[in-house]
């Protein structure tokens, strides 16, 4: 069924990991993380600079409670199932939401195809999402929505951008929302249109989201990509090579 529900609606779950103690400490990880760029940003507001976020990203080449997850045998069964094996882990984001953490607006994963090729959105035999729960993800704690089906191509909406402000009124009827307890993942086809709407009450909440690539895939260094304010305007962003992790 899961597999069906993957091919519908491009994204599949919850599914429980087979050991949850692997959660807590990469918890305990994403809020020391979180909390070093917080005092990071309060010293770079004092010099008049701009905040950084980057310290929440790429950091799963580090830190063994993170590759310790990702051996989980639930996960790695999952996986192979839905996307099959030789798969490398690329990049992964840590999210903490509390109280005063707004929206990350509709986006998708696939920050590039191969190399220097253009993004083919809608071949569905690469590039591919997990989202951790390692706290509860509920409804009120900036729950994360996506568009069913945003795998494929959809009628009347011509996509552009990897980073939208809003949606067309057209696709209201095929959000839905993810809520995860802790311990559990999604997962997903990187081309999938999601986002998290901003904290509204309960307790923080952690999560982790990681990108997955066929073995044999070329990750660039700086890959071309509009702008997380969903303006429209263009840069460029990096992507830690030396970060590719083996994962199945």
């Amino acid at each position: 069924m899961s597999v069906d529900q993957l091919a519908r609606d491009g994204i599949t779950g919850p599914f429980a990991l087979a050991d949850k103690s692997l959660v807590e400490p990469c918890a305990e990880l994403a809020l020391e993380i979180d909390v070093l760029i917080r005092q990071n940003n309060r010293v770079r507001k004092l010099a008049g600079k701009p905040y950084e976020y980057g310290g929440k990203i790429n950091r799963h080449d580090e830190f063994p409670a993170m590759q310790n997850l990702f051996a989980d045998a639930n996960l790695q069964a999952v996986v192979a199932e839905h996307f099959g094996t030789g798969l490398f882990l690329y990049n992964s984001v840590f999210q903490v939401k509390r109280d005063g953490v707004g929206e990350n607006i509709w986006h998708h994963d696939r920050m590039f195809e191969n190399g220097a090729a253009p993004v083919d959105l809608y071949d569905n035999s690469n590039h591919f999402s997990i989202l951790f729960g390692l706290t509860d993800l509920g409804w009120d704690q900036g729950r994360l929505e996506f568009v069913r089906g945003s795998h494929q191509p959809i009628e009347g909406w011509a996509r552009k951008q990897r980073f939208n402000k809003t949606l067309p009124e057209s696709l209201n009827d095929r959000i839905s929302a993810l809520t995860l307890k802790q311990g559990e993942f999604a997962v997903f086809h990187s081309s999938i249109m999601h986002r998290s709407l901003p904290f509204e009450s309960g307790d923080v909440r952690i999560s982790l989201a990681v990108r997955l690539a066929r073995n044999g895939t070329v990750v660039p260094e700086m890959f071309p990509t509009d702008s997380v304010s969903g303006d429209g305007s263009y840069t460029f962003a990096r992507l830690k090579q030396s970060g590719v992790l083996s994962f199945n």
